[in-house]
């Protein structure tokens, strides 16, 4: 869509069709949008007599009912790309960068340049296996793992009540945005079997700052997600996770906030009963990484260059475990790397065949003409 028609696409009560048709009301896809998400943010190019175009835009419940808009506000911005390739801006500069501002507040993107990426396919999975790829616009999407941009992160083990089975012990990666406390990105990205079912779910209304800034990354495989994996059925459950993530995030701003700016908060915990609960979650927590190492795979958000821990009281060991995950991440490469080296020398055989079997078939025909032309010399019949 070109500007104008996505402005209409987002707008409420247009539409071009016929009274027959569907579509008439110019409803519909608004009300489908809120059906399936509080939030979408849509993106389109445009090809027009050697002119492209790309627009963005907000259709946000959250945005409106947080900022008490009496009126549906849509923020949209305006590209133009010249013979060079660069974008230029179509509206005028106060009007883009209001609704430029907007957008980046109420949307998972931080930045300009990440809203043109639209990374968000890029944090869809935890893990893309080697065969597999995501294609946008002729590009392959790369992974990005939000927790590597993490701060001051922790690893917290949450186990959702008493006997539950293993699968469904958790372990969060929690830290701050490394643009906090600029910025009002905040909650947790929930992931079910590997693949993105809540991006930054706010699990906290912050007020006064608390909570601002700090993220979440895990994997929720003991819950079910709904149909079109939009969201999680709204059982005890998750009703419990969100009430723990909640508490998550206010224990960790009250004992971090001041690591980014803000008064520290006198949190009223004894001493000798927090380092109780962190030196009993440290050895839950080494448990867990021991077995990822073991089953191949890594908990959500632990898959970094750098690991740090909310556990000081058993650093040893735990420097112990990052060594063997890091060494079990090098030993991974090194295997799919040696299966990239198979496959590509497996491919240069058949092709080597192949023009073996071309050769063959060619002097085999030569053989033939040869065969032939002596014989027409001798004079055959």
């Amino acid at each position: 869509m070109d500007p104008e028609a996505m402005r209409q696409c987002m707008s409420f009560g247009f539409s071009d069709k016929s009274k027959i048709a569907i579509g008439q009301y110019g409803n519909g896809f608004k009300t489908g949008t809120m059906r399936l998400g509080a939030d979408v943010i849509v993106f389109s190019r445009h090809l027009n007599n050697m002119i492209l175009t790309q627009s963005i835009g907000l259709l946000s419940y959250t945005f409106l009912m947080q900022t008490q808009h009496d009126r549906i506000v849509v923020p949209m911005v305006d590209y133009k790309f010249d013979s060079t390739g660069n974008l230029e801006i179509l509206n005028d500069k106060e009007h883009f960068e209001s609704n430029l501002s907007v957008l980046l507040r109420w949307s998972p993107y931080l930045s300009e340049a990440k809203l043109l990426e639209q990374a968000y396919m890029s944090i869809l999975y935890l893990r893309i296996p080697e065969s597999f790829r995501i294609i946008l616009r002729g590009q392959v999407v790369k992974l990005h793992n939000i927790a590597d941009e993490l701060r001051y992160t922790e690893f917290i083990l949450y186990r959702p009540h008493s006997g539950c089975s293993e699968e469904a012990i958790t372990v969060t990666t929690i830290g701050f945005v490394k643009e906090a406390p600029e910025v009002n990105i905040h909650g947790f990205n929930v992931y079910h079997k590997n693949r993105l079912i809540l991006p930054f779910w706010q699990v906290v209304n912050y007020s006064n700052s608390r909570g601002k800034g700090v993220v979440g990354i895990l994997r929720a495989d003991y819950l079910e997600p709904t149909h079109n994996k939009q969201d999680f059925e709204k059982s005890s459950l998750f009703q419990k996770l969100g009430l723990r993530l909640k508490q998550m995030t206010w224990d960790y701003w009250d004992n971090h906030c001041h690591l980014i700016g803000y008064c520290e908060r006198r949190t009223g915990v004894p001493a000798a009963s927090l380092n109780k609960r962190k030196t009993h979650g440290s050895i839950e927590l080494h448990k867990m990484k021991r077995q990822a190492i073991e089953e191949n795979f890594t908990v959500a958000g632990c898959d970094q260059n750098v690991l740090t821990t909310a556990f000081p009281t058993d650093q040893t060991v735990d420097r112990e475990v990052i060594k063997l995950i890091q060494m079990n991440k090098k030993l991974l490469k090194q295997c799919l790397e040696l299966e990239k080296a198979e496959k590509e020398l497996n491919l240069k055989v058949t092709q080597l065949r192949s023009k073996i079997q071309k050769a063959q078939r060619e002097y085999n025909r030569l053989l033939e003409v040869q065969s032939l032309e002596l014989w027409e010399e001798k004079g055959g019949v």
